[in-house]
């Protein structure tokens, strides 16, 4: 999937018969996602860009397969404290690549380094997703966040 004029397998869909229950979440990266339906099947438009589709394969199409396989949708999720900062999107959910540590109080979660959608070596020894949520400023350090396992 893409946005714009560049975004040709909306319009492919369409053609199928896919409804559309949405298209474009407020999730940083991973904008360009879709999913519909075509009688009982499932249908994911996942974005072009690696990293934002592989993020929004695991947060959307495996907790989808998990279901469909009798398993926990949100079985891949915990909950961990953050090592550094991390700033928070109006609007949109970030999607930080992390790695995790067991410390006596529990995960804490350090991002792989930048984060941008087009950075491949974010997913380099990463363990999980840390999921910040949309607002204003900043979590601090030792926030609890849910991380998307991988």
């Amino acid at each position: 999937m893409s946005v714009g004029e560049h975004d040709h397998v909306g319009a492919v869909l369409d053609a199928l018969g896919v409804a559309r229950e949405f298209a474009g979440v407020a999730l940083r990266p991973g904008r360009p996602t879709l999913f519909g339906t075509r009688g009982e099947t499932l249908v994911f438009g996942l974005p072009g860009n690696p990293v934002s589709s592989f993020v929004t394969f695991l947060i959307f199409v495996r907790p989808a397969l998990l279901a469909l396989a009798g398993e926990r949708p949100d079985a891949r999720r915990a909950r961990a404290k953050l090592a550094k900062p991390a700033a928070r999107e109006p609007g949109r959910i970030h999607a930080v690549r992390c790695t995790l540590e067991l410390r006596d109080d529990g995960w804490w979660a350090t991002s792989t380094g930048a984060q941008g959608s087009h950075v491949l070596r974010s997913l380099l020894g990463a363990d999980a997703f840390a999921l910040i949520p949309a607002g204003e400023g900043q979590l601090d350090v030792g926030a609890q966040v849910v991380v998307e396992l991988i």
